[in-house]
């Protein structure tokens, strides 16, 4: 049967693909024991993968890894909504809860770190 849908699909045009960025996020909701309740994620888009690679790196030698927790985890909250210039905040909450919500994200994200280490090469050597 997939082969079948596959087979009737069209071809998206440009403002196809533009109206369906929002719905496109995989999304979950995460039970946070800590909180004592729920809190709806989804994955980032690349927009906001890559503000928080150039917030976390920032000149630095190495990345700071509560710098992309914090701000992968504002980008992908979707309720609660958690600004953007808050984000650092996150740092008074317990690691364990951020670094949970962390790697929910990262998984809906669906792009590991070898995938964006590849990417980073290509363009380095092209």
């Amino acid at each position: 049967m997939a082969a079948a849908a596959r087979d009737a699909t069209v071809r998206l045009s440009w403002e196809d693909i533009q109206s369906k960025a929002e719905a496109s996020a995989r999304t979950s909701e995460v039970y946070v024991e800590e909180w004592q309740g729920t809190v709806m994620v989804r994955g980032l888009f690349l927009d906001e993968a890559r503000d928080v690679w150039t917030r976390s790196n920032d000149g630095r030698a190495e990345i700071d890894p509560a710098v992309v927790a914090c701000y992968t985890v504002a980008y992908g909250c979707v309720e609660p909504r958690i600004p953007v210039d808050q984000a650092m905040l996150l740092g008074k909450q317990s690691a364990g809860v951020v670094f949970k919500l962390f790697s929910v994200i990262d998984k809906l994200t669906g792009v590991s770190e070898a995938e964006v280490r590849r990417a980073a090469e290509a363009f380095r050597d092209s």
